[in-house]
């Protein structure tokens, strides 16, 4: 007897000739009509899409959608109002997509932050009010390293981000090891010091003495006479 796949299943069909064929024929419009059904997306059912699944329209899943390959948004021509990947009765609140390569993150019909092709992260920040957010997206620089740090006796790290290991050069002086390169010797240092009885400067090494690397930075603990000393709590940050 023919068989004939019906959304992945094979189903058995009469043919022309066939005899007694009246149970098989019921058995087809059955199997049939279950298997057309889940092209439905009845509650409780899975459906397996081979190919390309273009919608027209809106549709409304009230199951789990499981996606093994790729899911792709169409661009929205207005990405604020019209986020691609938005919200049942909020529509003007998700994802979006205003550039290429860009991403945007959308609430109210506003874009609030924003990562560019660069990596470069621009989000909104609170007004001066502070009881409204305006629309202008102004670049987010992050914090690419920071250590807390014992530096007496046997240097230790309490806490530290993007930093692998310290060196102690010798009194007072410590170079700092990125787990992580940067990407170029041009970015800010900024560092505290202090014991518990005084507040100590911490300074970026001279370039005669130690030129800063995109893998590492040495800097010096300064006390207000001007003598290069150790100290139990240093903090440093990188950014750029």
């Amino acid at each position: 007897m023919p068989e004939i796949s019906v959304n992945g299943e094979l189903i058995d069909y009469p043919d022309v000739g066939d005899v007694n064929w009246g149970t098989d024929a019921t058995d087809f419009a059955i199997e049939t009509s279950a298997a057309l059904g889940k092209l439905g997306l009845s509650s409780g059912t899975t459906v397996d899409i081979p190919g390309t699944l273009d919608v027209t329209g809106a549709t409304t899943l009230d199951s789990t959608l499981t996606i093994g390959g790729v899911l792709i948004a169409d661009d929205s021509t207005n990405v604020t109002t019209n986020p691609p990947i938005t919200f049942t009765g909020d529509t003007n609140t998700g994802i979006g997509h205003s550039a290429a390569d860009t991403l945007d993150f959308i609430t109210n019909g506003n874009s609030r932050f924003r990562i560019e092709p660069t990596g470069q992260i621009k989000a909104v920040y609170e007004s001066q009010v502070g009881t409204d957010y305006n629309t202008q997206l102004d670049n987010g620089y992050l914090c690419r390293a920071w250590v807390n740090f014992n530096g007496t006796g046997t240097i230790a790290i309490r806490a530290s981000g993007n930093v692998s290991s310290l060196v102690d050069i010798n009194t007072g002086r410590y170079s700092i090891n990125f787990t992580n390169n940067l990407p170029d010797v041009n970015y800010a240092i900024i560092g505290t010091a202090g014991n518990t009885t005084a507040v100590l400067g911490a300074f970026l090494e001279s370039p005669v003495l130690s030129a800063p690397t995109t893998s590492s930075v040495s800097m010096a603990v300064i006390d207000h006479p001007g003598n290069i000393i150790d100290a139990p709590y240093i903090s440093i940050g990188i950014f750029r």
